[in-house]
């Protein structure tokens, strides 16, 4: 596998990281963008995005990760002046359309798979839904909805969890107790505000006539709204996803894979994902 710095976009303001396998890439694979969270630089949390890339690279598909506008090492849009555009189009200063042309012109191949975490995974979705280069999504903590199973589970949990009854009890002591480094994630987060589940549904349809693959992976922050395998797919039984939508839950992972053990077992999955959709078998 190689890897080289790039520059694109308007006046090459945009910079990214090009992973290029070590075989020629099949050109009927797709290749994969990385989508920056946030404020969050083309390495990721803690060098998330680079272990996914050099993953998903050694796989057999080509890999962009860069710096939304104004961020890392791109440049303020000249076309707004202004930082990250995220989803929008182009023509509006959207980042992520103009890595996806720089991809499109570098290998012409069959598609590009956009990859986010959080609101990453947002802007994923987005210019998926919009754009007929793409055709894959694989979200990281991103979009989910509550179903009655979940709540079942939700109660479930939190009555016969000894370590919640213990918080509790330490919360009525006068000192603080601290939860060691390396301890499985407890607590919940909120990542961003969900799209209206309805329009998010029209969309999903929208996408799977067009045979887009999805692959929704949590982890065990986002216990606020899931918290088992195949909650997506049951959220949206109205949508017929076939064999397109791959879901898997991470429990004892926190938001950013910190933990190594979690990390290793996310960039598995994503890689084998690819392979098994995207490489025709031999």
């Amino acid at each position: 596998m190689t890897e080289r710095a790039v520059r694109f976009g308007p006046a090459g303001a945009l910079s990214g990281i090009y992973h290029c396998p070590e075989k020629a890439a099949d050109l009927a694979l797709p290749g994969v963008i990385i989508l920056p969270a946030g404020i969050d630089q083309k390495v990721g949390p803690t060098r998330l995005y680079v272990g996914i890339a050099r993953a998903i690279a050694a796989a057999g598909f080509p890999v962009l990760r860069f710096d939304y506008f104004g961020l890392g090492e791109s440049h303020p849009s000249p076309v707004t002046g202004g930082g990250r555009a995220g989803s929008l189009p182009s023509d509006q200063g959207g980042d992520v359309d103009f890595a996806l042309d720089w991809l499109s012109r570098e290998r012409p191949q069959a598609g590009v798979v956009l990859l986010g975490l959080c609101s990453g995974a947002h802007d994923a979705h987005r210019v998926a839904a919009r754009d007929q280069r793409i055709v894959g999504v694989c979200q990281l903590d991103g979009y989910g909805y509550r179903t009655g199973r979940y709540w079942l589970q939700y109660t479930a949990e939190r009555l016969f969890d000894r370590r919640r009854w213990v918080n509790v009890i330490r919360r009525k002591l006068p000192r603080k107790a601290s939860v060691e480094d390396g301890d499985p994630v407890t607590g919940d987060v909120d990542f961003f505000t969900m799209p209206a589940k309805r329009a998010l549904a029209a969309e999903l349809r929208a996408m799977m006539s067009r045979d887009v693959r999805l692959l929704y992976l949590f982890s065990g922050q986002t216990s606020n709204y899931y918290n088992y395998e195949r909650q997506f797919a049951a959220a949206f039984s109205d949508v017929d996803f076939g064999q397109r939508l791959t879901e898997a839950f991470f429990p004892e992972a926190d938001h950013t894979f910190s933990r190594s053990v979690d990390r290793r077992k996310l960039t598995a999955r994503v890689a084998s994902w690819l392979t098994n959709e995207f490489r025709p078998a031999s």
